[in-house]
Parts: structure tokens; C-alpha cells; sequence
């Protein structure tokens, strides 16, 4: 990351988002893992960063830290969703069904929660 013209933490999250979507699953972790040590106090890039380590593969690592997230304010969906992704990359069905009840309940009559819920439940 040295070799870049910027080490801006809005600059490598955009950047750590395009290598994510781009397939780079590794180079996109380590640019978000910079972005947020740039910039700890950023949900967003927090964000950005457990949703590549998901796709890594480094289940253990968002199940530790998404519950931060909501901690941090994050009210969207997405620490339920990386919790509910990494219990379903551990293989942990029962964990996975526990955690997106606890999102249909946080949120009510959501379809979305429920349809997660519906998934859920087929795995």
C-alpha cells in the first residue's frame, strides 16, 4: 500500500471496495484493514472491512467484530447480515437462525429481515 499516491482512509475504502467487487478478496482486506486503522472511528469503512473478511473467509474475525459495529451506531442491517454470513461460512445453522431472528425482532415486519429469516431456516 505504500506504492499508492494517497494513504487518505476515504481513498483506500473506495479503493478496498473496488478491489472487493472487482474478486480481489485479499488486496481489498488489507486496503480496508489500512483504511481503518486511518480512520478507527468510521462505521462505514468498519463496514466495508468485515464485509471483504467475510468474503476471506475470516468467519471468526466478523463474528467478533460485528457486534461492534452497532456498538459504534451503525443502525443498518449489516452487523446482523455479517453475523448471520459468517455463521452460515462456519456451518452453523442453529447460530445463523439465532441471529436472524434477532434481526426480524430488532426490526419488525421488515420483509427483508423475514425473507433472511426464510433463507435461514432452508439451510
Amino acid at each position: 500500500l505504500e506504492h499508492l499516491p494517497t494513504q487518505d482512509p476515504r481513498m483506500l475504502a473506495l479503493l478496498g471496495a473496488a478491489l472487493l467487487r472487482g474478486g480481489n478478496v485479499d488486496a481489498s482486506v488489507r486496503t480496508l484493514d489500512a483504511a481503518a486503522d486511518a480512520e478507527p472511528e468510521s462505521v462505514a469503512v468498519e463496514r466495508q472491512l468485515l464485509m471483504a473478511k467475510l468474503a476471506a473467509g475470516k468467519f471468526d474475525d466478523v463474528l467478533a467484530a460485528a457486534p461492534i459495529l452497532r456498538e459504534k451506531g451503525d443502525a443498518t442491517a449489516a452487523p446482523d447480515l455479517l453475523l448471520v454470513g459468517a455463521h452460515l461460512g462456519r456451518r452453523d445453522a442453529l447460530a445463523a437462525r439465532k441471529a436472524a431472528q434477532a434481526l426480524v425482532a430488532r426490526v419488525g415486519k421488515d420483509a427483508f429481515a423475514y425473507n433472511l429469516l426464510a433463507f435461514v431456516e432452508e439451510a
